[in-house]
């Protein structure tokens, strides 16, 4: 089976510099050593932050978030065109540009007819608040075939919107 990951983790120019990866950053990394990936032929599609917020900087530059959007949506494109995907599993932190990148991600995945499961790394209503979040929220629903959520407040909003098939999965820490 053909997985396409579409998450954050560390580029391989970076394994010795510290940087700002975050928890998704870490689980993929974690996922993509474990036995379970070795099941499976699973493909990637990084999108860490770049610029100054991969090294720290809280502060949105918009033209590496332009840059970072391009990017990203490239490379998905480039992996649809050589491989044959069975289904994505797509990372999303929730961000309030972010929403917006993972909205054009999914319409290009759904135009491909790849099924899609999507991981909402948030509390859900903490980032989906204003009328032109909810809007894209929705539109992300509609293209989602299954969401994992962190928890159940997550999960209630998710569904108050579309019953899409949902699976709550909370954070953990590993010792």
């Amino acid at each position: 089976m053909n997985i396409l990951l579409i998450t954050p983790f560390r580029p391989d120019e970076y394994k010795d510099v510290e940087i700002a990866d975050g928890g998704i950053g870490k689980w993929t990394e974690r996922y993509l050593k474990s036995d379970i990936s070795e099941k499976h032929n699973v493909l990637t599609v990084n999108t860490v932050l770049i610029g100054k917020r991969l090294m720290g900087d809280n502060q949105v530059n918009y033209m590496d978030e332009v840059k970072r959007t391009i990017r990203i949506i490239k490379d998905l494109r480039r992996v649809i065109k050589t491989e044959s995907i069975d289904i994505a599993h797509f990372n999303s932190n929730c961000g309030k540009f972010g929403i917006i990148r993972d909205y054009y991600c999914l319409r290009i995945l759904k135009r491909h007819h790849i099924k899609v499961v999507m991981n909402f790394r948030c509390n859900v209503p903490d980032w989906v608040k204003n009328s032109m979040s909810i809007r894209v929220f929705k539109k992300i629903l509609f293209f989602t075939d299954a969401v994992i959520a962190l928890n159940k407040e997550s999960e209630q909003f998710i569904h108050s919107y579309i019953p899409v098939r949902t699976t709550i999965i909370p954070n953990f820490m590993t010792q």
